[in-house]
């Protein structure tokens, strides 16, 4: 596939040595991003999940002191 894009010149200069790698940078900065928004994704889960587990402790506590 041929695709045509326009880069800001600083972009374009620091691209310019990797030009016969293009589609590998691409392909890479594209995995990055993709993990990154999956953390961030799964990262308001993890912060639910460890609420949950500090409030059952919590409940458990105030059980045994009853």
């Amino acid at each position: 596939m041929e695709i045509t894009i326009e880069l800001p010149e600083t972009l374009g200069q620091q691209l310019e040595p990797f030009q016969d790698r293009l589609p590998e940078v691409i392909e890479r900065g594209l995995r990055e991003l993709l993990a990154r928004e999956s953390a961030e994704l799964e990262r308001p889960l993890m912060l639910e999940h460890l609420v949950r587990l500090a409030k059952a402790h919590a409940y458990k506590q105030l059980a045994a002191r009853q």
